[in-house]
């Protein structure tokens, strides 16, 4: 397959013939098999090339193609699904510029440099909420997140038990304060929006694979998502707060954020979790990030008020400490 990848993209996408004699093409494995193609002599891939399901592909080429419409600093230009054998088909878009995840730590060698980072993703993460809250297909009703929360507890009741007692009883008291949530509309999440789906440019921070968009659909998945993908990669390189600090940070810039207390971002953080869980269990691959949400469970569950603390909202200004 790799062998043709360059020449069904310049046939496809129209490459000029210069420029398609000098394409060269990896492989990503991921879960589904991607492509990267290069012209010669260039940085950043030219296309992004996955290999799936034809039918998931149109549904996801719609999806892409109007994230672009409303955000093109950030999202790559789709070109088309073709087909290949059977039901197969191509998932063609433009290339991003930027640094991925992995040669992040090549750039940021200090805990200042981190930060700043940090600013920008959170930033970028306004950005792409406010871009998703201009489709109205895209904004979602409230639902009862108690009720999804101890759905979750009880799926994951094997996962959980060896947490014990006192995860049990964080989450129960969880599911409570979620019940007391007044329905607020929501955006639809990313689904995955952490450093590794994003490409850090000089000018610019592009976001990619949005395989997961609208599948998840409670406050704040996306900012505690990025807070532990933060977290998670500086405290490798950097002196680094703890995550309670990072996911007050993210969640501080989550759309419609204000309309929920201290106590219920914390509730949200638990069912972020589960949900987090119960994802990397259909995803072998992520068997590792499962064993740190469990972490970040026993954590919460054993310091719920380092957590609360955190998204207390700073004192104004002239408030007597």
């Amino acid at each position: 397959m790799i062998l043709e990848i360059a020449d069904l993209v310049a046939r496809h996408c129209q490459v000029p013939p210069a420029t398609a004699r000098g394409l060269r093409v990896a492989f990503l494995k991921t879960t589904e098999p991607t492509f990267l193609v290069f012209a010669r002599h260039q940085a950043h891939p030219l296309f992004v090339v996955k290999v799936g399901d034809a039918a998931t592909f149109e549904r996801r080429l719609a999806v892409s193609a109007r994230l672009y419409e409303l955000l093109p600093d950030a999202i790559a230009k789709p070109f088309g699904v073709f087909p290949l054998a059977g039901s197969h088909a191509l998932l063609v878009q433009t290339g991003l510029p930027g640094i991925p995840w992995f040669r992040l730590a090549d750039h940021l060698r200090t805990a200042d440099d981190w930060r700043r980072l940090a600013g920008r993703c959170r930033a970028q993460l306004v950005a792409f909420q406010s871009a998703v809250a201009r489709e109205p297909r895209w904004v979602a009703g409230g639902a009862r997140y108690d009720v999804a929360l101890r759905a979750l507890a009880a799926s994951l009741h094997d996962v959980l038990a060896p947490l014990g007692a006192p995860v049990a009883l964080m989450l129960a008291e969880a599911a409570d304060v979620l019940a007391t949530v007044a329905p607020a509309p929501v955006v639809w999440q990313h689904g995955d929006f952490v450093l590794n789906n994003l490409l850090v440019d000089d000018d610019r921070i592009g976001v990619v694979d949005l395989d997961d968009f609208g599948k998840w659909q409670a406050p704040f998945v996306d900012a505690f998502a990025l807070a532990c993908s933060i977290s998670l990669q500086a405290r490798t390189y950097v002196p680094w707060p703890h995550l309670a600090e990072e996911l007050a940070a993210c969640a501080a810039v989550e759309r419609g954020a204000a309309a929920y207390t201290p106590r219920q971002r914390t509730a949200f953080f638990a069912h972020f979790l589960l949900s987090a869980v119960a994802d990397t269990l259909q995803r072998p691959a992520r068997a590792t990030i499962r064993l740190s949400y469990l972490g970040y469970l026993r954590d919460l569950a054993e310091d719920g008020p380092r957590y609360l603390r955190a998204f207390e909202p700073p004192p104004a200004p002239g408030d007597a400490s």
